[in-house]
């Protein structure tokens, strides 16, 4: 009977400890992914099979182009496991998205256009937050699509357009809700101190200049010949019969030289120090004189075909480095506005500057609020950017 006991009584020490390591936190699942990427393609699929209508909708709403109603608020709540995926995706450090470089321009990207739905029900949920109340949500809900562009990222020139879009788009709600809120100065102290950690990392066009090149250039070459022309299939730049038949390999070596030349000087041009104006210029001189040698020498063939608009991508760049900066000095004026009551009667020192020009913001206060103008003239576009906040 004694023995017994010792028995029953090491069983229950055994299980016990059985029980508690299999609801112990550590061992009872694997971690959560540290990959951003397979979290926002949960987010995706739970966005999955939205009608154009409702596209529409949140889309015009995160605008502010409608008014928050009781049906946008449903819609809104239908998605709001895929804004939790999102934002949870959003505030990891480590975004790879599986792309298939080895597939060169057969690549699929089939998240954008999903990421671009994606950014406009966060958006549309920061809109409701602040109709609540809670700007500090509504501001975060915003910095989250800024760093969804960042993980968007610039592994290719479409995929670096789309982040900077997503980033312009963020920087322009946080504007509407700027001029829109009542909010303290805690919150917007909090808003400045983040929006300074994401100074300075918006998408690049140089980096996914190089991935080009490489892949170009590896079709530059008789045994794919036939993808070579499939690149340009229904682009309104197909190659002509009389360009295919003289595409020997002592063509082909010719333009892959030329091609990769003229790559090596655009990416210098973009990472040289200067103005915008003088990238600008020296981008549109580089394609100028290769448009020109296209028309004079069959070595240019090729490039005059694979070669990007370089200055308008670059001053889409530029741009939204501008919508970045213009929303970082809005906030330190509404800051001032929060502590005094009143906007200042200049503009402070020390804030972030019109990259354009260099310069600081011209700040011209109005009867409602104040506009910041852009000193610099954005060359691509030929007009003057500037944001006007007007307070409700």
């Amino acid at each position: 009977m004694c023995v017994d006991m010792k028995t029953r009584a090491l069983l229950v020490v055994v299980t016990g400890s059985l029980l508690l390591r299999w609801v112990s936190p550590v061992a009872a699942y694997p971690p959560d992914p540290d990959n951003a990427a397979l979290v926002y393609y949960q987010a995706l699929l739970l966005c999955e099979q939205v009608d154009d209508e409702v596209r529409e909708v949140l889309s015009d709403f995160a605008r502010g182009e409608l008014e928050a109603n009781a049906e946008i608020r449903e819609c809104v709540g239908r998605f709001q496991a895929a804004i939790e995926y999102a934002t949870v995706a959003a505030r990891m450090q480590h975004c790879n998205w599986g792309l298939r470089f080895s597939q060169g321009f057969s690549m699929q990207l089939p998240y954008l256009a999903p990421m671009r739905f994606l950014h406009w029900v966060v958006l549309s949920d920061a809109r409701l937050q602040a109709a609540d109340g809670d700007y500090r949500t509504a501001f975060a809900r915003c910095l989250d699509v800024r760093r969804m562009g960042q993980h968007v990222g610039d592994d290719t020139l479409i995929s670096m357009l789309v982040a900077v879009a997503l980033d312009r788009s963020a920087n322009a709600r946080i504007r509407d809700l700027l001029a829109d809120s009542g909010a303290d100065v805690a919150t917007l102290q909090w808003l400045k101190n983040e929006m300074a950690d994401m100074s300075g990392k918006l998408p690049s066009a140089r980096r996914p200049m190089g991935y080009e090149r490489e892949i170009a250039m590896g079709i530059m070459r008789p045994e794919k010949l036939d993808l070579l022309v499939q690149v340009f299939e229904g682009s309104g730049t197909e190659l002509t019969e009389e360009q295919i038949a003289m595409a020997d390999e002592d063509f082909l070596a010719r333009n892959r030289e030329y091609y990769s030349k003229f790559l090596t000087s655009l990416q210098t041009a973009l990472g040289a120090p200067g103005s915008y104006e003088q990238r600008y210029q020296k981008l549109t001189e580089l394609t100028d004189q290769m448009t020109k040698a296209a028309d004079e020498a069959a070595a240019a063939t090729l490039t005059a075909l694979f070669a990007p608009g370089l200055g308008k991508i670059y001053s889409h760049q530029v741009l939204a480095e501008a919508n970045a900066n213009a929303t970082q000095a809005a906030v330190d004026i509404f800051i001032i506005r929060a502590e005094t009551g009143r906007f200042p009667q200049a503009l402070p020192a020390g804030l972030p500057k019109d990259p354009f020009s260099g310069q600081d913001f011209a700040y011209e206060r109005t009867g409602k609020g104040f506009v910041l103008r852009c000193p610099g003239r954005d060359l691509q576009k030929d007009m003057v950017h500037e944001y006007a906040f007007a307070v409700k």
